[in-house]
């Protein structure tokens, strides 16, 4: 057994009134496609872990950024698909649906889809989730 990359997150299930914790776990450095992810769910009401089924996740959740987003009870990460040579695709939105116990993937505009996932950030403002590209340092000059 290797190192194992643990991601967290925190939900609401609006149809049983109940407070979720999300843990998924995959081997570190292996790729998805090979490994999949285990995925459990805690009920804070039940007390008690579930497996999720997760034979469909093809993609790795930035866990390097170890955040999540908390909107209208869902889990929001940022992750990436990687390619054939198992480097980085693009980017894309994720979400667990606590109620529905399922990820689901949203699309990205290509620009973003196709920018280095460390300049990015995502936050929810006004009740809708927001993806902004940012960049560090002076903006470029002429210096003629």
């Amino acid at each position: 057994m290797g190192l194992r990359t643990a991601i967290i997150g925190f939900g609401f299930d609006w149809q049983k009134n109940d407070f979720k914790v999300l843990r998924m776990t995959y081997l570190q450095f292996d790729g998805l496609d090979k490994t999949l992810p285990r995925v459990e769910v805690y009920s804070v009401d039940g007390g008690t872990w579930k497996e999720v089924p997760a034979g469909h996740i093809k993609y790795c959740i930035l866990d390097f950024f170890w955040s999540q987003w908390f909107l209208k009870g869902d889990i929001h990460w940022l992750a990436y698909e990687r390619g054939k040579d198992k480097d980085f695709q693009h980017n894309i939105p994720v979400v667990f649906d606590v109620s529905l116990k399922k990820f689901i993937k949203i699309q990205l505009l290509l620009e973003l889809a196709e920018t280095n996932p460390d300049k990015l950030v995502v936050l929810e403002t006004r009740g809708f989730l927001s993806i902004l590209h940012y960049e560090l340092g002076p903006p470029d000059s002429d210096t003629r």
